[in-house]
């Protein structure tokens, strides 16, 4: 394996590097899983098939096919099946309805010491991030950009760096984002904006210092996750999809009528010959009312016509807008919100209100104050 990759990276032979890193990464999360998931095995199959193919060419031609299909299939299958974990639920949700809980209360692990700001370790892992951008771009087949992507989702399951300082949240919220949008087609649909993403955010992280403000980093770092299509709120238990109430019959919704509110029919009309004559001639009276000479014979009075509301002046609605140092104010106070709702744990849903309107308050704060 260490022969070969050299080879692959002394002379370019692509996707030869891209399917020497993945397979090592495969493996070793393999080692670490508890259990392996599921049709593993057709993985290391193709995998098998790749290289076989790889290595036929680079003798035959003196460079692999960059976007064979063996390779594809190897990709594609690396990212269905070890980097998708959307079907993993936790183990506290498959205990039976009413029964008690199957995780018993142990020796919880040792928290992972948090990275501070300015750090080594998160400068290298925004350098990482801007060099998998300028790597995604790069990419000249599918295949290399979809191996390249699975090497990116290694990199984003750190424990020290969601536990980094007080952006360990934003950090956290992106790497969710970045996973999440590789596992569903959405990065490789738009690389150019997903590398985009990746380079702001890693250019973010390593400029951080230990003077920078770290709620701001954290709320930026959202606001990118945002943009990737992250949209915690949006994922709800199965459970709560399902009708409230059982399905009831259109005819049990009519209203209800008591018997003893109907009119009986001799209550309603006598049939005799007075009571005849008498209907008869409540019945003509009502038709005169309504048909005479074709209009009714009782007047009614015109309607006065209503008089029109005077008219007040209308204004622009940009000069209802904060400017200048109102919107200053008021993007700090936002921030502060931001910054309160990130303390709590809220999730991303929640905030992009905020978000949004922080964004629109910037080009307002450089206009002239009215």
């Amino acid at each position: 394996m260490q022969s070969l990759r050299g080879l692959a990276a002394l002379t370019d032979l692509a996707p030869l590097p891209e399917l020497l890193d993945s397979l090592e990464m495969a493996v070793g999360d393999l080692l670490r899983a508890s259990a392996p998931p599921k049709a593993v095995s057709e993985v290391f199959e193709a995998a098998a098939l790749a290289l076989t193919r790889a290595s036929r060419d680079v003798a035959d031609h003196g460079r692999p096919e960059p976007d064979a299909p063996e390779a594809r299939h190897f990709a594609v299958l690396l990212i269905r099946r070890l980097a998708d974990d959307r079907d993993v639920v936790g183990i506290e949700t498959l205990c039976p309805v009413g029964q008690a809980s199957i995780v018993q209360a142990g020796t919880p692990p040792e928290p992972p010491s948090p990275v501070t700001l300015g750090s080594v370790e998160l400068l290298t892992h925004g350098e990482f991030l801007v060099q998998a951008a300028d790597e995604l771009e790069r990419a000249v087949t599918d295949t290399q950009r979809d191996l390249r992507l699975f090497n990116l989702t290694g990199a984003l399951d750190s424990p020290r760096l969601a536990a980094a300082a007080v952006i360990g949240h934003g950090l956290d919220a992106f790497a969710v984002a970045v996973r999440l949008a590789i596992v569903n087609g959405s990065a490789a649909g738009d690389p150019g904006g997903f590398a985009a993403a990746l380079r702001s955010a890693g250019t973010l992280i390593r400029g951080l210092g230990p003077r920078s403000d770290p709620e701001r980093a954290s709320t930026e770092l959202a606001g990118l996750a945002a943009v990737l299509g992250q949209a915690p709120d949006d994922i709800v238990p199965i459970e709560s999809l399902a009708p409230d109430d059982d399905a009831i019959p259109v005819e049990a919704l009519a209203p209800e009528v008591e018997l003893d509110d109907l009119p009986s029919a001799e209550a309603t009309e006598d049939a005799s010959l007075a009571g005849s004559f008498l209907t008869y001639a409540r019945l003509s009276g009502a038709r005169s009312r309504t048909s005479g000479n074709g209009a009714a014979r009782t007047s009614t009075p015109s309607p006065t016509a209503a008089t029109p509301a005077p008219a007040e002046d209308a204004v622009e609605i940009d000069t209802l807008l904060y400017r200048g140092d109102a919107a200053l104010r008021r993007a700090n106070a936002v921030r502060r919100d931001l910054a309160d709702l990130l303390k709590a744990g809220a999730q991303l849903g929640s905030i992009r209100p905020l978000l949004d309107e922080l964004l629109d308050l910037v080009p307002l704060a450089l206009e002239p104050s009215a």
